[in-house]
């Protein structure tokens, strides 16, 4: 039971667990849509064989009281829920299993009860076991489930890469610096692995990502404005999309671009600073993320008398010394970089999940220093097509990146949410400067980087392909199996009513994704 027709994380690990087990076991198993509400777009951009597969399960219903049953979402949406959703795990349920997981390193206020409730707890990775028998998870609860990713999709020798015009769009423009990258035989930085007329080929950069704070694109802009010029022969692409925050993404990146660009010129530097289009679908609030990094965040607004204006910070007014020693300290730390000089920065359009593939094919390496993850399935399917990762050491990837196949950042320290649901967890703080750093060391070194990405296109294939997943996953469930039939008695299957045993009864979102499944299978129809 899992979002399988919502979209998002939950959604993308839920259905990777059942189809690796649909193939890769004899055991049935059944679907239904739980903790989220249906997503008509994501429905019609699902492949067609996995929409069959998924149409198949969801048809295939269960006996819940001989059924081992997984409640694949966050523990706010289990039994009893704190919003409208199906009733996970449902009642005289034979066996129960949460799986879930967190990005900081402490749970959420009422998890662990919810947690003790299940009959085992499935985490993704060593951090997760850690963090959740710290936070009350009973420890025989807790078991370590890694996450599949597609290495046959996700495969470097079957994709084509998918040119970056198309997904810039119809505004793609050239570059300020173009003309130094050309050929010699006409071909523009847009060919791929076209070398500059110096012998230096464009290193292409890529970011996949939610837009909230936790994704430290802030860090991310920071490092690669500060590590390259307009003159170097590298370009960032940003692949974001709203996640309870504002869809202005270009706008967010200009204003948060001024602020570390100079202060003085916050309000008068031209949009045109940075080359950015796309992105977003219009149908997201403007409503911005509280911890979303601002300009005051970085600039001090002096008082009205203008006592401030003009000087120097080691001339700040005394008259207030607190606001004089935090503006001096602030406008040290901004690096000014004059913006005419930045590297070039593209945000892309919204990609279905069949072009993500080509999206990575077309990249040199994938640039996420996150301050959380719960697995990071892009970083995953990034290794899968054997591109290098740069990402924070902390969390969720820490289960498969490591030196030998990509390069974990190191972070500064533990920073503390200041406000928020979670004010007061921690989160690892990337360390910008070595960021900086291993970017510059990608394009600088970029066989060393491509056989970094080779072997990490090994350890997901050897490690994290659906086959390897499902042997795991089936000796978790032998594991059940064992301890069901050491229980004497059938104590708890003996105690139900007849009422129990029958299938679980259509619900409102069964009767969403089934319209939206036939709407789907009748435009299919047509299209054919």
């Amino acid at each position: 039971m899992a979002p399988f027709f919502s979209g998002g994380g939950y959604c993308s690990e839920a259905v990777a667990f059942v189809m690796a087990l649909d193939a890769h076991s004899d055991r049935p198993v059944s679907i239904d849509q739980h903790g989220d509400a249906v997503n008509r777009r994501f429905l019609q951009e699902l492949p067609a064989a996995t929409s069959a597969s998924l149409q198949r399960m969801y048809r295939q219903h269960a006996d819940p009281t001989r059924s081992v049953c997984v409640c694949h979402s966050e523990p706010g949406a289990w039994t009893p829920p704190r919003y409208p959703t199906t009733a996970c795990p449902p009642r005289g349920a034979r066996f129960t299993v949460g799986r879930t997981m967190f990005e900081t390193d402490r749970l959420p206020s009422g998890w662990a009860e919810r947690l003790n409730r299940m009959d085992e707890v499935w985490v993704p990775t060593e951090f997760h076991r850690r963090v959740f028998r710290q936070g009350g998870v009973a420890a025989a609860k807790l078991q370590v489930l890694g996450e599949p990713v597609d290495v046959d999709e996700f495969d470097p020798g079957r994709v084509d890469p998918l040119p970056f015009d198309v997904m810039e769009g119809p505004r793609g423009q050239r570059g300020p610096w173009q003309s130094a990258l050309e050929a010699s035989d006409g071909s523009s930085e847009d060919g791929e692995g076209a070398p500059s007329s110096s012998g230096r080929r464009v290193t292409r950069f890529l970011s996949v990502f939610k837009w909230e704070y936790r994704k430290g694109w802030d860090v991310l802009l920071k490092a690669y404005l500060g590590g390259f010029t307009a003159t170097d022969p590298v370009v960032l692409y940003v692949l974001t999309s709203a996640y309870h925050s504002s869809s202005d993404f270009s706008g967010e990146m200009q204003r948060f671009m001024r602020a570390n660009l100079d202060c003085a010129t916050l309000d008068s530097t031209a949009d045109a600073v940075l080359d950015m289009h796309g992105g977003g679908d219009g149908q997201h609030s403007s409503a911005v993320d509280d911890a979303l990094p601002r300009p005051s965040d970085f600039c001090i607004e002096f008082p009205a008398d203008g006592a401030g204006a003009g000087r120097e910070p080691t001339d700040l007014p005394q008259a207030d010394e607190a606001t004089a020693s935090r503006a001096a300290a602030i406008r040290a730390s901004i690096r000014r970089i004059p913006h005419a000089s930045l590297p070039r920065v593209r945000l892309l359009r919204r990609l279905s999940q069949g072009e993500l593939p080509g999206a990575y094919r077309s990249a040199d390496a994938l640039v996420l220093p996150s301050r959380g993850e719960g697995w990071g399935r892009p970083h995953a399917e990034a290794m899968a097509m054997a591109l290098p990762v740069l990402a924070t050491n902390w969390s969720g990837p820490t289960a498969f990146l490591n030196e030998r196949n990509g390069i974990p950042l190191p972070f500064t320290h533990l920073r503390p949410i200041p406000e928020g649901a979670f004010a007061g967890h921690l989160m690892a703080e990337p360390d910008e400067r070595a960021l900086r750093d291993a970017m510059r060391w990608v394009s600088d070194h970029p066989q060393e980087a491509a056989e970094l990405g080779a072997q990490a296109r090994r350890d997901m294939v050897e490690r994290f392909s659906p086959g390897v997943f499902a042997e795991k996953l089936e000796q978790l469930i032998g594991g059940i199996e064992q301890r069901l039939k050491g229980q004497a008695g059938q104590a708890r299957g003996a105690a139900r009513s007849e009422g129990d045993r029958s299938p679980r009864q259509p619900a409102d979102a069964d009767e969403a994704v089934a319209r939206a499944i036939e709407r789907e299978a009748r435009r299919r129809a047509q299209e054919l």
